[in-house]
């Protein structure tokens, strides 16, 4: 979704907006205790799964744009014991257009991070170089937030400025507002972060971050992984459970079509 500034400025923040979830790190372990490793998770931003996978025992390579959020996830590996540390790879790379030089038995890409891409484009051309990536009978294991219309009563939503948080490098108090756009043809979101900064003298200034991408509905997932060759299974809630038409998290299971049985 475009704009890499509130990732630079504010991706601090980012474990709190999304705090580790239980049921999504069993759901990757379970699969990645087939695969094996070694695993390559694309937009690994602070490290949280990549934390989780080393200390199961897997070889990672985390690759994200952001160097600020790779810093985030230096940071979080510090505090690994030495062979978990050891474990991590951590690589500046845009994950639509990456060469590693080698193939992986299972990518993850997480919660939401496929649509940070901007376009449907961007789409097929990340999984056609996630393809490349990865190795015969290798799983990607991709999942996505459904796009649910009714939090957009005409064509529009907003979250009004939530709790202040402390920024740890600088010690200012900062809150988030978010204002979201629904746009058709082909259909897709626009919209801004905006933050409120006070410093330590009281003074308040203001940061604007821009944001857009595609939305997709389930069936164009299908239609985008059938394209790039892959043969994909969808469960739902991190539960193994056939897809409800509800249930917010979409689970998405992805081999080579060649490899599909």
């Amino acid at each position: 979704m475009g704009d890499l500034k509130r990732y630079e400025r504010f991706g601090w923040d980012y474990d709190d907006v999304n705090p580790p979830d239980p049921a999504a790190e069993a759901w990757y372990l379970r699969h990645l205790e087939r695969t094996g490793g070694p695993v390559l998770e694309l937009a690994c931003g602070a490290g949280k799964l990549l934390d989780v996978f080393a200390r199961a025992g897997h070889e990672v390579t985390g690759l994200d744009l952001s160097e600020a959020m790779l810093d985030l996830a230096r940071r979080r590996l510090a505090g690994l014991p030495d062979d978990v540390r050891r474990r991590v790879t951590l690589v500046r790379g845009d994950m639509a257009d990456f060469d590693l030089g080698r193939t992986f038995p299972a990518i993850v890409l997480a919660d939401n991070s496929f649509r940070e891409l901007p376009d449907r484009d961007a789409l097929r051309t990340c999984l056609g170089v996630v393809r490349r990536h990865l190795a015969p009978g290798g799983l990607l294991l991709l999942t996505e937030r459904r796009f649910d219309p009714s939090r957009y009563p005409d064509g529009r939503a907003a979250w009004p400025f939530g709790e202040p948080r402390i920024d740890p490098a600088t010690g200012e108090s900062v809150r988030r507002r978010i204002e979201v756009r629904l746009l058709e043809a082909p259909r897709r979101i626009s919209g801004t972060m905006t933050y409120e900064i006070t410093g330590a003298d009281g003074a308040v200034t203001v940061e604007e971050c821009p944001f857009s991408g595609p939305v997709l509905e389930v069936a164009e997932y299908f239609e985008l992984f059938e394209e790039a060759g892959f043969a994909a299974e969808l469960r739902v809630g991190y539960e193994e459970r056939p897809d409800d038409g509800v249930t917010p998290m979409l689970c998405f299971r992805l081999i080579t079509a060649s490899t599909a049985r």
